[in-house]
């Protein structure tokens, strides 16, 4: 029994040690990811959902920083963002992430305040920023 209690605590301090290491992580980054399985879970846990996220969104995948409104989404859907105009690309995402796509195109939906790309099974967007949390310009090339 007392192995088994002695498991069991070990397994909660374990738990406890990776979330308190995911959010040191995001304050020495100054960002966050946020994984929701559907577009409901995002409409309810996601306080700035994007209104260009179809409804039929699975799979949504959000990293964003915690001092500056820059943000980039991947999802999976079948259907058109809602809202969109096709529009000249004029950023690209100034936060990385090995889940980002590696060539951007010239033309682009515009979503508001982001620009969205199709990608295979679904789409990837950003939000439209002078500077990414470095100060640094990322303008289109």
């Amino acid at each position: 029994m007392k192995k088994l209690t002695a498991l069991v605590g070990l397994g909660l301090v374990a738990s406890v040690g990776l979330t308190g290491c995911a959010a040191l992580h995001d304050a020495a980054t100054s960002r966050h990811d946020l994984q929701f399985d559907s577009y409901t879970a995002a409409h309810d846990d996601w306080s700035s959902l994007p209104s260009w996220i179809p409804t039929d969104a699975t799979a949504i995948r959000l990293r964003e920083t915690t001092n500056a409104p820059i943000a980039v989404v991947k999802l999976t859907s079948s259907t058109d963002p809602v809202g969109c105009e096709p529009a000249d690309r004029k950023y690209v995402p100034g936060i990385g992430g090995g889940w980002l796509p590696t060539d951007y195109p010239h033309s682009v939906l515009r979503c508001g305040d982001w620009e969205v790309m199709p990608i295979e099974g679904g789409w990837f967007g950003w939000t439209v920023s002078e500077t990414d949390m470095t100060g640094e310009l990322h303008p289109a090339s």
